[in-house]
């Protein structure tokens, strides 16, 4: 037979439906969630900037039977200012685009305008990383290891201007952490060697971390040495390192402005009509106690190969 109708010969009755919209992959951050920086609200009608005294510590005296006390001493006062600035995307919806669009993408739009914002936000958090006044960890050509995050968390504890409050977390980049996985998954081999037996995949008893940390990946590295870690794939890599951070809960700042707002406002001269919706945030990022809550990681951060 010659005639047949098929798919090919009727091509052009052939509908075109958008059958699904997905966004392309966005990656996660976590410099804004209250759980690892600390979040305050500027409250309305209290000027533009968050402002916080330090006041630095004095020094008591041993007093004998025949002292004249005769030492007063001064009260020493620091300010810590933080201004919140605005950032806002803008996009243009015709009627025509919004009425022939399929209506699965459209539908996305509003996620993706959410997530440019969120990002501007965590790599303005990233930037207070690597403005840290310490920096540890060997750069790009070292592996980051455990024993670093918990020198920078000793280092918080010790200072004298950094009281002791609960919470000790690390933003690393994916790769980063990866190194301290299999610092974690090694440290199980070599027990389960050091008691004669085979240390191999399946006989991996060394202890009960490096057991999980296999089986899990990334997500069984919780806490190391009491710092919380919490994976950024939002953390640029230049020449192959990044550069993360450890800090205390209260050594980041992260001071919101006005609560982030959406407008619309119509375009009837334009394209026979349009929305043009506009996307407001106003945020800043800062540091409490500089030098003494915060400490640069600055690492290897080579995509691992096996």
């Amino acid at each position: 037979m010659a005639n047949e109708n098929t798919t090919s010969t009727l091509a052009d009755s052939l509908p075109v439906i958008r059958q699904s919209a997905r966004i392309v992959t966005e990656l996660s951050g976590t410099m804004t969630s209250p759980d690892v920086v600390e979040v305050i609200q500027l409250e309305e009608n209290q000027g533009l900037s968050w402002n916080e005294i330090s006041l630095a510590k004095i020094t008591a005296q041993p007093i004998g039977e025949t002292t004249c006390l005769d030492n007063p001493k001064r009260f020493c006062d620091t300010l810590l200012q933080v201004t919140p600035t605005l950032i806002g995307i803008q996009t243009v919806i015709t009627d025509r685009v919004r009425m022939r669009v399929s209506s699965n993408v459209a539908a996305q739009w509003g996620q993706l305008t959410g997530n440019a914002i969120n990002r501007k936000m965590n790599q303005d958090g990233h930037t207070v990383l690597d403005g840290a006044t310490t920096s540890l960890g060997g750069g790009a050509c070292a592996a980051l290891d455990a024993g670093e995050l918990v020198a920078a968390a000793v280092r918080i504890d010790a200072s004298c201007d950094a009281p002791v409050l609960p919470g000790r977390h690390a933003v690393l980049h994916p790769y980063a952490i990866h190194d301290i996985w299999s610092e974690i998954v090694q440290i199980g081999h070599n027990s389960t060697a050091a008691k004669g037996v085979t240390a191999s995949v399946t006989q991996l008893n060394g202890s009960s971390l490096a057991d999980n940390a296999f089986t899990q990946g990334q997500s069984a590295v919780g806490t190391v040495g009491g710092v919380s870690i919490h994976k950024d794939s939002l953390i640029s890599t230049t020449g192959a390192a990044a550069k993360g951070g450890v800090f205390s809960h209260c050594g980041v700042l992260l001071v919101r402005g006005r609560s982030p707002r959406i407008f619309a406002e119509r375009k009837n001269s334009f394209g026979g009509g349009a929305d043009v919706l506009f996307h407001y945030e106003e945020f800043a990022f800062g540091e409490r106690a500089a030098g003494n809550r915060l400490f640069e990681i600055h690492s290897d951060a080579t995509a691992p190969a096996g």
